[in-house]
């Protein structure tokens, strides 16, 4: 006979499920996360990586009344929520590095979220998203949209600007801009509308030939995004809820005007770069910064 003096559960605080929007799955490895305490900044706890891919966090500050918890009548009061800084790198490149500010423990359980709902980007029930770099290569089966943004009054690279693309009647589709102002958003080809009419196939063009229309806007204040303490990185949220940029199509000094979307051609199999005529980068013009 075995007898219990005392049963004690362990919880994890906070859990992360990562998520690739691009191909509609679980991000399972390569990927550094690391959580800090708000102002202190120290001590910095690594996640460990679960047996289903989860990021998890143990060990963290002012939170052992929560991973610890004793059966009910023993429990002293819940803990005050303490704020935390979260940041995301990802050692093989694949994704753009992101740090976002949490208050644990969080008002429910299981996986963290992610976005809030007034953010552009829907909430995944899936998991956090993951913004794709610049450099990631192409699936062969879908198509990408890539450029470098350009502030036209500075000319300087406009980092952290979130990019939207449209094509009628499918979901927006998201990418961010890096340090030096480059983006690309992946997106699936729309269906060709003869093929879904029942067309027959003669006199219709080649797959090759085919292009759709895609609409392009831009989200950015410019520099009006201050970094997360510890992190030189701006919150996530706050990357989401950006206000709407000017684009400029035609550059000023050859009669442009600034326009609030870019309208352009993506043709199947292949990349489109996005600029403004005459030059290699797309010039924008940042939203005043929100008050």
């Amino acid at each position: 006979m075995v007898l219990v003096l005392e049963e004690l559960t362990v919880f994890t605080p906070l859990g992360i499920r990562f998520w690739d929007p691009v191909l509609d799955g679980q991000v399972r490895d390569s990927l550094k996360v690391e959580a800090w305490p708000v102002p202190g900044l120290r001590p910095v706890a690594r996640a460990q990586r679960t047996g289903s891919d989860i990021y998890a966090f143990h060990g963290l500050p002012g939170l052992l009344a929560v991973e610890y918890q004793l059966p009910e009548a023993s429990q002293p009061s819940p803990p005050a929520p303490r704020p935390f800084v979260v940041r995301v790198i990802d050692t093989a490149r694949r994704f753009l590095p992101v740090a976002f500010r949490v208050e644990l423990p969080l008002p429910y359980r299981g996986v963290f979220l992610g976005a809030s709902a007034s953010s552009p980007i829907e909430s995944s029930p899936s998991g956090f998203l993951l913004f794709s770099s610049a450099t990631r290569v192409r699936p062969p089966w879908l198509g990408a949209v890539r450029g470098e943004l350009v502030d036209r009054v500075s000319g300087e690279p406009v980092a952290n600007a979130l990019v939207r693309v449209d094509v009628d009647g499918e979901p927006s589709r998201y990418g961010l801009a890096d340090e030096t102002g480059r983006f690309a958003v992946f997106l699936p080809y729309p269906p060709p509308v003869d093929m879904l009419s029942g067309s027959p196939p003669g006199g219709t063009p080649p797959l090759g030939d085919r292009t759709f229309p895609i609409t392009l806007t831009v989200h950015s204040v410019g520099g009006g995004l201050s970094p997360l303490p510890g992190a030189d990185l701006p919150d996530y949220g706050e990357l989401l809820r950006q206000l709407p940029a000017s684009v400029w199509p035609v550059a000023p000094d050859d009669g442009g005007v600034a326009e609030p979307q870019w309208h352009g051609d993506l043709r199947w199999g292949r990349e489109l770069v996005v600029r403004t005529a005459g030059d290699s980068r797309l010039l924008i013009t940042p939203a005043a910064s929100p008050p």
